[in-house]
């Protein structure tokens, strides 16, 4: 195994030592004992030391010793704070049972993965395992973790750098983030349940007459006919065709739910089909199991079965003929409906790849596979948008996230900040909340505070188990807030489609901890939080809070509402109208304001640099990427940029806004509109002066 990485890395070496082997791989130094423990370095820096591992039939229990002053991220789906030092944890998808809150566990996304960071760098360790898993992060013993699998045997990824060298190397084994539709980055609106065409167009024109952007319209279970997958129910839904046309018209799209479990029903031709062809999970004595769902007793396809997967994708053209332009699986974990114990299916039920308890955590992923690759093949010119409750390591090559069941409370709202950031750091970038909680009522101000919160989620959505969230619900004074925070959302969409495309390239998050890009900054803080690097938010999450007080990251930050400056620690006054968001000096910002690109140069003391992303929205690999770079010169700021064209046109005229002066010249050309402290430049100008 070693001469195959000698064959492809020739600066990797092997020394024979007394008490083993030493192996250097670049920076990162491997001693391997005959004992079976491993000890990792940086240098002279001992990481992270393996004990040997103990099997015990099927199962291993792993244990390490870590750096006593680290902090430790990821394993996907937790609601356990940011910093996962000192919590146990269980690798199990898990559906919450209608609601959970902060300490829950565990929640319906698991991954092996744990980041360990002190400063600016650190290590990850990946567990290529998805059997059921338990996890103690020095709780029970100082700075020992402990992770021990039920089943499928031991391997496991090491790798160290920067922070964000991790999460990249991390998605070189699991995968890269898909591109998304750009359409998937705007509003999305849902409920628990729509029940008819008439409803749902009813609802669009309500967001149309009260000047509401919306970009989705989810439907959840009661679209169907009994809930059973694949049908439409007729007396509320006969028209599904029309509407989606009629909804295109104004942007609109609309996006159906699909559970796996499929209902127990001879002459039900999903059943039937699945039954003939074997495509169901079994008993261990070869018979289909059966377990009660939404429809009743129900099976489950096998997803580990590339058959299965081939068979089940093969049915989304059913939602797809009918103008449906988004798949939203619930339910994945699987599901299934218990009286007590784990609400899902026996362990000993029988896949393809094995029993459930070593299969379980894929299943989600898989079915996300099926339909990714089942879009892809209907349409192979549309980007598929996938949302999925469950998945294991690799879901962001299929599909966006959202936390699940959430319960109403300023708590949760609060906890939600630190789940989304914790899958972003597990490889997940598209992830976003049921904003307001799914399960409770919030009122009207911790439903606005929330709103304005998932206005810089990566994903944003309203869904509820409750009537009353649409925005006009919550009176005038509310609904003009609204109005606002997603017309602010709508004029990020550019910039958040350039952390998508950073995203694609390397893994990382849309998301971030506040200390991504500033190491000094508390490795614990989860009640702010930064969308890319270039954009800090410090969401108000106490019920009638007047008054807040955070920390900004090094640098200085203008005011996203004002332009006033601020730097270090901060403390201001809050109005219901809006929360605090910043810009960091020195970066160009490109925002949407009308039908124009504005690219927003916040100006720091030696100036600003930014990029721009933009392509035809398709699955080719056409594209075109501006470098935007301000230079201070003696008396004027000179702005330059080049471009890397790859089958993408230019678009003839660019519009700058300045933030930091107040322009009085614009040279080379350009046009100023001074009192917008804008200029518009022609694409053939590649650099203009300004001062």
């Amino acid at each position: 195994m070693l001469e195959k990485f000698k064959a492809i890395q020739s600066d990797i070496s092997l020394e024979k030592k007394p008490f083993g082997y030493k192996i250097h791989f670049n920076d990162l130094i491997v001693e391997i004992y005959r004992s079976g423990g491993i000890k990792f370095y940086s240098g002279d820096e001992l990481l992270r030391e393996e004990f040997p591992p103990i099997f015990t039939g099927k199962s291993v229990a792993c244990q390490s010793r870590i750096r006593s002053n680290s902090f430790i991220y990821s394993l996907g789906e937790k609601s356990q704070g940011l910093n996962l030092r000192g919590k146990k944890s269980v690798l199990w998808n898990h559906d919450a049972d209608g609601k959970y809150g902060p300490g829950d566990d565990p929640l319906y996304l698991a991954i092996p993965l744990l980041v360990d960071i002190v400063g600016s760098r650190g290590y990850f360790i990946f567990y290529n395992n998805p059997s059921r898993g338990e996890v103690d992060i020095c709780s029970s013993s100082k700075d020992v973790v402990k992770f021990n699998f039920s089943s499928c045997g031991l391997e496991y990824y090491v790798g160290i750098g920067s922070l964000p060298d991790l999460i990249e190397k991390y998605c070189i084994i699991t995968g890269r983030p898909f591109l998304p539709p750009r359409w998937s980055l705007g509003f999305h609106q849902s409920r628990y349940s729509y029940k008819s065409c008439d409803e749902i167009e009813k609802l669009a024109d309500g967001f149309i007459k009260n000047k509401l952007q919306l970009s989705c319209i989810h439907m959840d279970i009661d679209y169907m006919d009994g809930f059973k997958i694949f049908t439409f129910n007729k007396s509320g839904f006969n028209q599904i065709s029309e509407l989606n046309k009629k909804l295109k018209v104004n942007g609109i799209r609309t996006t159906a739910i699909v559970d796996p479990a499929v209902k127990m029903q001879p002459g039900y031709t999903l059943f039937d089909e699945g039954l003939k062809e074997g495509h169901f999970v079994k008993y261990p004595d070869g018979n289909v199991l059966y377990a009660p769902v939404w429809a009743g007793l129900s099976a489950f396809p096998d997803f580990t079965d590339a058959g299965a997967r081939s068979w089940w994708g093969g049915k989304y053209s059913f939602l797809l003929d009918k103008g449906i332009s988004g798949i939203w699986h619930d339910m994945n974990e699987p599901v299934a409906f218990t009286i007590s114990g784990d609400n899902s299916l026996p362990k000993c039920a029988i896949f393809k790849a094995g029993l459930h308890v070593e299969t379980h955590n894929l299943y989600g992923l898989l079915m996300a596979k099926a339909c990714y690759d089942a879009l892809i093949a209907y349409d192979n010119i549309s980007r598929p948008f996938i949302l999925s409750r469950s998945g294991w390591a690799g879901i962001q090559k299929y599909a966006f996230v959202w936390t699940g069941d959430t319960e109403s409370t300023w708590e949760e709202m609060h906890s939600s900040i630190a789940t989304v950031l914790n899958l972003g750091l597990s490889g997940i970038p598209y992830a976003g909340v049921d904003t307001g909680g799914f399960a409770g009522e919030p009122g009207n101000e911790l439903f606005l505070r929330w709103f304005q919160m998932s206005t810089f989620f990566p994903f944003f959505r309203v869904h509820s188990a409750k009537e009353g969230r649409e925005p006009w619900s919550y009176g005038q004074d509310y609904l003009e807030i609204i109005r606002e925070f997603l017309n602010v959302r709508y004029s990020l969409i550019p910039y958040i489609y350039d952390l998508c495309f950073e995203a694609h390239l390397y893994g990382r998050p849309i998301l971030r901890p506040a200390f991504w890009d500033d190491v000094d900054y508390d490795h614990d803080e989860y009640s702010v939080f930064m969308l890319g690097s270039d954009v800090f938010v410090a969401p108000v999450h106490s019920k009638g809070q007047t008054r807040i007080e955070f920390k900004l990251p090094e640098g200085k930050w203008f005011s996203f509402w004002d332009d006033s400056l601020w730097s270090g620690n901060v403390g201001m006054d809050v109005t219901i109208e809006r929360i605090p968001v910043f810009v960091k000096s020195g970066s160009i910002l490109p925002m949407k304001r009308e039908e124009l690109i504005e690219f927003n140069i916040y100006l720091a003391e030696d100036g600003a640099n930014g990029n721009f992303y933009k392509d035809d929205g398709t699955q080719s690999s056409l594209y075109l990427k501006y470098n935007f770079k301000v230079e201070k010169r003696e008396d004027y700021w000179l702005l330059s940029f080049d471009a890397n064209f790859n089958g993408i046109e230019k678009s003839g005229i660019m519009r700058f806004r300045v933030h930091g002066i107040t322009l009085t010249r614009v040279s080379d050309g350009c046009l100023l509109y001074a009192s917008m402290n804008a200029f518009d430049m022609p694409e053939t100008i590649s650099s203009a002066s300004f001062s």
